[in-house]
């Protein structure tokens, strides 16, 4: 048909009655704005040292922000997954055409495995990320709704900090709900943005499972 894979509206009542004011008809651009712009979020403070390389898992709208908006991060490339090549071409045309110099296509697991920053951004039911090199950022957008999932259990063990957006949703049906017996969560509501370094090691990987709240 031709139609946005994302829709939706946002509804604003007052604090004071209750009372329904607006409606706003933005078929879920402002839902899609506010997912890309917190996983740059994560990503301008979560990223390793030295970051040179950010891969995408996944060519929908949300993957179209957040290539936008990471462009000025200072990456020496990107690097596109997608189960359709012809899908990844044309994602890659888009990402050059917003200032990415250099385009990679390259699948789910190759690109996990090599770059320093993972995002993704995949409807998926079953792991596409079998894992990560050592101090990655991940940054999991997908899993959404019971039943999704895009992390492999390999990601999740080991020396890494799981940060989520909320710590019910996330435990309840986000990567964070895959997560082994022991592995504690942090709200990033309740991090220390500054002081401290977020990684113990250099080689402790990060993941942040974004399962999106309104206060975003």
């Amino acid at each position: 048909l031709g139609l946005s894979n994302s829709q939706g509206c946002m509804l604003l009542f007052s604090q004071t009655t209750g009372e329904l004011e607006t409606i706003l008809l933005d078929n879920g651009h402002l839902t899609d704005v506010r997912t890309a712009a917190a996983a740059c979020l994560c990503i301008s403070k979560f990223a390793p040292a030295k970051a040179a390389s950010l891969s995408i898992l996944g060519t929908g709208v949300v993957a179209k922000l957040v290539a936008e908006y990471a462009v000025d991060l200072g990456f020496g490339g990107i690097i596109v997954s997608s189960r359709s090549t012809e899908s990844a071409e044309k994602f890659g045309a888009f990402a050059k055409s917003k200032g990415w110099a250099k385009v990679s296509i390259e699948s789910y697991a190759a690109a996990s495995a090599r770059a320093d920053v993972v995002v993704c951004c995949t409807p998926s039911t079953e792991p596409l990320v079998p894992s990560v090199k050592p101090g990655a950022l991940v940054v999991a957008l997908g899993a959404d709704g019971p039943g999704k999932r895009e992390l492999g259990d390999a990601v999740l063990r080991g020396d890494v900090k799981l940060l989520v957006d909320s710590r019910r949703q996330c435990e309840a049906f986000g990567e964070a709900f895959y997560r082994p017996e022991g592995l504690p969560t942090e709200e990033l509501g309740e991090h220390k943005w500054a002081g401290a370094p977020p990684r113990a090691t250099p080689d402790t990987v990060i993941v942040c499972d974004l399962t999106g709240i309104a206060t975003q």
